[in-house]
């Protein structure tokens, strides 16, 4: 609620920017992991916090996209749950068709590193369009304060392609769950 919508876009952005980052640093990681883990005693809860070091990262990141998109789609308070239910049925369908294209299509195809480094671009990607639909939002926004001179304007007033948005989300699942399997896949 006290994220202004270019914010939240913003952020947005940053969490996919930092999701595309870990997937292609991924592999340096697991391999200084993995080099670690064969030197450590063999211990459970010492893989299990390797796990949970490994994938808590992108995991926080991942999940923290539909909120933020939840935050910056809604127009009125009333939206909200509107709003929330559509993006994720939409990040929903993105990722069933991430994951199966993740292990039918790009894995078989490409291989795991072509793979991994397309999954990251997508990612990427979804992050320059969330901060140039951040820029876009606060450039509209600075627009209208100018030419009213009244103060500032409610959020409702700077349009959002919403087309876009579910564009984006859409493609954030796919690319997602598509670097998840690549991941496992990896391990």
């Amino acid at each position: 609620r006290r994220l202004t919508r270019g914010q939240a876009l913003a952020a947005y952005g940053a969490a996919e920017l930092g999701i595309a980052a870990y997937g292609v640093l991924f592999p340096l990681l697991f391999s200084a992991v993995r080099a670690a883990a064969h030197r450590a005693p063999d211990s459970l809860a010492l893989d299990l916090a390797v796990t949970a070091a490994l994938i808590g990262l992108p995991t926080f990141l991942m999940g923290a996209t539909i909120p933020l998109l939840t935050t910056a789609m809604p127009e009125t308070q009333r939206e909200v749950d509107a709003a929330h239910a559509r993006l994720y049925g939409i990040n929903t369908l993105g990722a069933a068709l991430g994951a199966l294209t993740a292990a039918f299509v790009l894995i078989p195809g490409l291989g795991l590193s072509k793979s991994l480094w397309l999954a990251s671009a997508l990612d990427a990607a979804a992050a320059a369009t969330a901060f140039a639909l951040a820029a876009n939002w606060w450039r509209l926004r600075t627009a209208t304060d100018t030419e009213t001179a009244t103060g500032p304007v409610p959020a409702t007033q700077a349009p959002l392609p919403n087309a876009l948005i579910y564009a984006l989300v859409f493609a954030s699942g796919a690319s997602a769950i598509a670097l998840e399997t690549i991941l496992v896949r990896l391990v």
